[in-house]
């Protein structure tokens, strides 16, 4: 069983990882982060603007691993702490020439989130090795059940409360055959709509 710990850490203490699976590996912090935004983007922006509304996920925990100079590097959860640096941190905005459209967002999120920005997050320690399982598990898909399994289309309209197209199949789902029962699934419910 992998060995894991939880604490809070300083954001100023916390690393990109340079060899995050999501590119090819960095030679520095300023170039880790610089990759997140050039290929996050507007993403990155609305992960920002979600933060700054909602805070940090409370499901979803950092996960990071010891350095040798005190510090942790972030295994998992890059682009958060992208986020929350660059909302944090002006110098670093400015430094990376980030598209016109992007500063001025991260600005604008910058100066509502003032004052209520976190300076420590909560998160799970452990070695990179012992990471890895993890890791996979989030990012790898099913696995057989043990990985994260998605909601297909029905559990989304489910949960968000319904939808007149759902509400028709499972009012006509008890009066099918089995064999049109199976193939209900298959049938997308932008179609029954």
């Amino acid at each position: 069983m992998p060995d894991t710990d939880t604490k809070p850490i300083k954001i100023e203490d916390l690393a990109f990882d340079l060899i995050n699976p999501r590119y090819p590996p960095r030679t520095s912090q300023r170039e880790a982060i610089a990759k997140i935004v050039d290929d996050q983007g507007m993403k990155l922006v609305k992960l920002a603007e979600d933060i700054v509304e909602n805070g940090l996920n409370p499901t979803k925990r950092i996960l990071v691993a010891p350095t040798d100079e005190g510090s942790f590097v972030v295994l998992e959860g890059n682009r958060r702490i992208a986020a929350l640096k660059l909302l944090a941190q002006k110098e670093l905005r400015s430094s990376l020439n980030l598209l016109p459209r992007i500063e001025k967002k991260l600005l604008a999120l910058s100066d509502q989130a003032e004052g209520t920005l976190p300076t420590t997050v909560d998160c799970v320690v452990t070695s990179r090795e012992d990471a890895n399982y993890w890791i996979q598990l989030e990012h790898t898909g099913e696995n057989e059940g043990v990985g994260v399994v998605d909601w297909d289309g029905p559990a989304r309209q489910r949960f968000r409360g319904g939808s007149p197209a759902l509400q028709a199949v499972d009012l006509v789902t008890q009066y099918l055959d089995a064999k049109t029962r199976e193939l209900l699934p298959q049938i997308a419910h932008t179609n029954i709509e």
